[in-house]
């Protein structure tokens, strides 16, 4: 099978692994990098597992005829072990994940459920528009990235801070504080009142995160597989950890410069 559209680095090839281990070989790893060897060795693969259901290339290959498949994005554990799952069935490897990775899952729920422990102590907040954020579970978002469910997995608290001109109520998601503003002043006091540690801002370059102590995370913290989802739990810990910016954040003028 093939790997399209899966962000490159350590990650995707921990998933390759991952599925070898399952039983299931990957052909090649296309999009966004890619090469024409690569593309002319393509169709070796039997099926294609798209990253994104919504992405350019999916027409494409839907177009050509190719047999697909876009599962459950693998961010988390639980979103992980239900991707191999199912590229495994999909594959012919029914009860593949079981065998092979089953034993390692335990061990590894051990572990996160010590680092959730950590986690629980914080609290995240999203900073987005009312109307954009259920991008924030399904990945529309951020790129593929189901931020929020990671999140909540991972055992922090969440805070959802809306902006709506209306106050337009949306309905809460499961163990998470939803609140909305419709000016910066309005957000400022809720930044200082929420007791977040760190903050996600679809509003870029946003001052107020560490003039109000609150470090800034992206997307890019965000890893797929079970080795990347320990690691942006560890690398999310560090963040909430840090103590620059509650220290000097109201030190820093309003254009974020010291």
């Amino acid at each position: 099978m093939n790997l399209v559209g899966f962000p490159e680095g350590r990650a995707r090839e921990e998933l390759a692994a991952l599925l070898k281990e399952a039983g299931v070989g990957v052909n090649e790893c296309v999009v966004p990098g890619w090469s024409l060897g690569a593309l002319e060795r393509l169709n070796a693969g039997g099926l294609h597992v798209l990253f994104r259901a919504d992405a350019p290339y999916a027409g494409l290959f839907a177009r050509q005829g190719l047999r697909t498949l876009c599962a459950e994005a693998p961010y988390g554990l639980r979103g992980t072990r239900s991707w191999i799952k199912a590229v495994a069935a999909a594959a012919g490897r029914e009860g593949a994940f079981e065998t092979a990775l089953g034993a390692r899952y335990r061990d590894l729920r051990r572990t996160w459920r010590e680092l959730r422990r950590a986690a629980e102590q914080h609290r995240l907040s999203f900073i987005v528009e009312e109307r954009s954020w259920p991008g924030l579970m399904d990945g529309a978002l951020a790129q593929g990235v189901p931020l929020l469910p990671f999140a909540r997995e991972m055992g922090f608290r969440v805070d959802l801070l809306l902006w709506s001109r209306r106050q337009v109520p949306a309905p809460p998601p499961s163990g998470v504080r939803v609140f909305h503003f419709t000016g910066l002043a309005e957000l400022d006091r809720l930044l200082a009142d929420g007791g977040s540690s760190a903050a996600y801002s679809d509003f870029p370059g946003d001052p107020r995160l560490r003039r109000r102590g609150l470090t800034p995370f992206s997307r890019e913290c965000f890893e797929p597989g079970f080795d990347g989802a320990l690691r942006t739990l560890r690398r999310l810990l560090r963040l909430c950890r840090l103590p620059v910016h509650r220290r000097y954040g109201r030190f820093r003028k309003d254009d974020g410069t010291p």
